[in-house]
C-alpha cells in the first residue's frame, strides 16, 4: 500500500520526535554552540562588514552541509537490527508515508530550522562579543542579511549551493538504506571512491587524447552556469528515486 494521508504522516512525526526527542535536543544544542563559536570567530578576526559578513557565510554553510549530510544518514537506522526493523515494519503507515515523512524531515524542516538557529546564534555572538569586548567595533549582523546580501556571493551561486546540498544529501539519504549501520561514514567513503574513480578515468581519458593529437569541439552550452544546477537536480531525483525502490526491496528482505 502506497497511500498518502496526512493524519498519518502527522503520526509518524510525533511518534519520530517521542522516541527522539533527547537526540534532536541534544543535535539542535550541538548545532547552536557550534554556530555560535563560529560566529565569534568571524566577529573577532575580521573589522570590516563584507569579510565578517563572507567568513560567516563561508562557516554557516560549512556547518548547514556537515549537519545536514548526518541527519539524512540517520532515517532508516532501525533496518541495522532485526528488532527494530520489525517494529518499523509493524507501523501503521504506508510506505510512501514513511518515505515522504523522512524526506520532509531531513530537507525541508532541516532548512528552516537552521535559518532559525543561524539567525538566532548569530545575534548571540554579537552579544558575547559586544559584554566580552566592549572596545570591539562591529557593524550589526543579520543572517537573513548575509543570505540575502550580493556581497556574500549572488543569488545565483547561492541557489547553486542549495541545489549541490540536496544532491549530496540525497547520496547519504540513499546510504541510509543501503547501509543502516555506520551510514554517514560508509557513504562518505563510497562518495570520495566515486569521485577518485572520475579523476582516474577523466585523466586517462585526456592523456589519450592529448597524446594522439585528438580533439574535439566542445558546445557552447557546456560552459554555461545551469548545467552544475541541472546536474544536481537529476542527481537529486535519481536519489530520491532509487532510495523509494531500496525502502520496498528492504522491507521485502525484512518481512521474510
Amino acid at each position: 500500500m502506497n497511500a498518502l494521508r496526512l493524519r498519518y504522516i502527522l503520526f509518524l512525526f510525533k511518534k519520530d520526535f517521542i522516541e527522539n526527542r533527547r537526540e534532536t535536543l541534544l543535535s539542535l544544542t550541538s548545532m547552536s554552540i557550534v554556530l555560535i563559536i563560529a560566529g565569534i570567530f568571524s566577529i573577532l578576526w575580521n573589522t570590516s562588514y563584507t569579510d565578517t559578513a563572507n567568513d560567516i557565510a563561508t562557516s554557516y554553510t560549512f556547518i548547514f552541509f556537515i549537519y545536514g549530510t548526518c541527519l539524512a544518514s540517520l532515517p532508516f537506522k532501525m533496518l541495522g537490527s532485526p528488532s527494530s526493523a520489525a517494529s518499523y515494519l509493524l507501523l501503521p503507515a504506508s510506505r510512501s508515508e514513511k518515505f515522504v515523512m523522512s524526506v520532509i524531515k531531513i530537507f525541508f524542516i532541516y532548512v528552516i530550522l537552521f535559518q532559525l538557529l543561524a539567525t538566532i546564534s548569530l545575534w548571540a555572538s554579537e552579544i558575547i562579543v559586544s559584554l566580552s569586548a566592549p572596545n570591539w567595533k562591529t557593524e550589526s549582523l543579520s543572517w537573513p542579511e548575509i543570505i540575502l546580501d550580493a556581497r556574500t556571493g549572488s543569488a545565483f551561486l547561492k541557489i547553486g549551493y542549495f541545489s549541490a546540498f540536496a544532491a549530496l544529501q540525497s547520496f547519504f539519504f540513499l546510504g541510509s538504506l543501503v547501509w543502516p549501520n555506520h551510514s554517514w561514514i560508509k557513504t562518505l567513503c563510497a562518495i570520495a571512491a566515486i569521485i577518485a574513480i572520475y579523476i582516474l578515468v577523466a585523466i586517462g581519458i585526456s592523456e589519450i587524447f592529448y597524446n594522439n593529437n585528438m580533439y574535439f569541439p566542445q558546445p557552447e552550452w557546456i560552459y554555461s552556469r545551469q548545467i552544475p544546477i541541472i546536474v544536481c537536480v537529476i542527481t537529486t531525483v535519481v536519489n530520491y528515486t532509487a532510495a523509494f525502490i531500496r525502502l520496498r526491496e528492504a522491507e521485502t528482505i525484512n518481512r521474510w
